[in-house]
């Protein structure tokens, strides 16, 4: 290559890089300031929600997980109207109804509704339920997340506002192993996880358009009369990719959901509860990266662009990055401190984790291969775990199971 050829490349690179650089880190300074700004919805003296009028829906995938109980129960703790519990097949429909016998005699001012699909298909399992919500939030929860005690009340006020059509929390792992260890460190990786999606969501809360990076499916809140509409339901139930060459989608969920108060123009609050947020069992290594997979997929079926991997090779091309190091260590030093910035809370709340900070670098390098893998299975649209494997395969239909109905006790005073 020539020398004026390869000058003209070089400045044509640096021209690329300096203009993405300029783009990606004032926004980067942008959101932090949002970020310092941000405040909690403050809840009135006389709201006009309160939690006899939440409905949950919690889809069952695992009904041998040892927290299900104590998951169920901080729920029903919050003194919500009705539970319903949707899980997949007569046997484990019989099985669900036997194990919240027990719950339902514990907690009589609550309706605990079991129901079941005869395959496992995360959207169809909501649907089946959203259609018997009888009040007027509908909280959609995750058999994984346990409530702190009296967690709607700061959850609801957003919805003082006619115009707010979902609601979407802050969350925290529920961390037991501490020290130095494969279990510590893989709960602080959970931790850094979900600290960026708060970072992201609190620094886009205030804007005008009132929208979020995604309303999270783990725990998130909606008015019953936009999830019953017959369009949102049609849309919801056969919504497909690729030219309809993909789909329908099994999961997505939340991601679907999000577009739609967008694109219906309802506003989307993220609601910060502080330390009195969901909690969120460590998953086991490989229920954690499937998870991470569909959220992956879920994130690049809805926002098919990215200039990451443009920005890094236009900077191989520039003059800075083979002559000048002293220039090159402030910006390797300006990205480490966008890095950082945003989980900052996390070494706050356990200082000792300042030890996993250099195993964080190489974990976000095999998170791009993750992301990688993602592109490659943007195809996948199902969602079942292991177990449903053979019911969804022995079942030729998409039928729904009768439901087994709760029943409010009436005291005897």
């Amino acid at each position: 290559m020539s020398e004026d050829r390869a000058h003209t490349i070089g400045m044509l690179a640096s021209v690329i890089f300096w203009s993405l650089f300029a783009i990606r880190y004032v926004a980067v300074m942008t959101n932090f300031g949002r970020v310092l700004r941000y405040r909690a919805i403050k809840p009135t003296e006389q709201p006009a929600f309160n939690s006899y009028d939440c409905s949950v829906i919690i889809p069952i995938s695992d009904l041998g997980n040892p927290n299900l109980e104590t998951i169920i129960r901080s729920i029903l703790q919050n003194n919500v109207y009705a539970l319903y519990l949707v899980t997949v097949g007569p046997g484990r429909l019989y099985r669900l109804n036997n194990f919240v016998s027990a719950l339902r005699t514990e907690f009589p001012d609550a309706l605990i509704h079991v129901g079941a699909k005869a395959r496992a298909n995360k959207r169809q399992q909501l649907a089946y339920a959203i259609r018997e919500i009888p009040t007027n939030i509908t909280v959609l929860a995750d058999d994984g997340v346990f409530w702190p005690q009296n967690f709607l009340e700061k959850c609801l006020a957003p919805f003082e506002d006619a115009r707010v059509g979902g609601v979407s929390v802050n969350k925290r792992v529920s961390r037991q192993a501490l020290g130095f260890s494969w279990e510590s460190f893989r709960s602080f990786l959970a931790h850094v996880y979900f600290q960026n999606i708060e970072y992201k969501n609190m620094a886009v809360a205030n804007l005008k358009n009132h929208t979020i990076n995604v309303v999270d499916g783990q725990t998130a809140f909606y008015r019953t009369e936009i999830l019953n509409e017959r369009d949102f339901l049609h849309s919801f139930l056969t919504e497909d990719f690729f030219f309809h060459k993909c789909g329908p989608f099994h999961a997505g969920d939340d991601s679907f959901i999000t577009r739609w108060l967008v694109k219906t123009d309802w506003k989307i609050v993220f609601q910060s509860t502080g330390e009195d947020c969901i909690r969120i069992p460590l998953r086991d290594n490989k229920t954690s990266v499937e998870h991470l997979e569909r959220r992956l997929r879920n994130n690049y079926r809805s926002h098919l662009k990215s200039y990451d991997a443009f920005f890094v090779a236009s900077f191989a091309l520039t003059p800075i990055a083979r002559n000048d190091m002293g220039m090159l260590g402030i910006l390797i030093a300006i990205h480490l401190f966008t890095k950082l910035v945003k989980i900052v809370p996390v070494f706050t709340r356990n200082p000792k984790d300042i030890v996993f900070l250099p195993a964080l670098f190489f974990a976000d390098y095999a998170f791009g291969l993750l992301k990688f893998k993602a592109v490659l299975d943007l195809a996948d649209t199902h969602w079942y775990p292991d177990q449903f494997y053979e019911a969804n395969h022995a079942q030729n239909d998409n039928g729904d199971l009768p439901w087994s109905w709760g029943h409010r006790r009436v005291r005897a005073w």
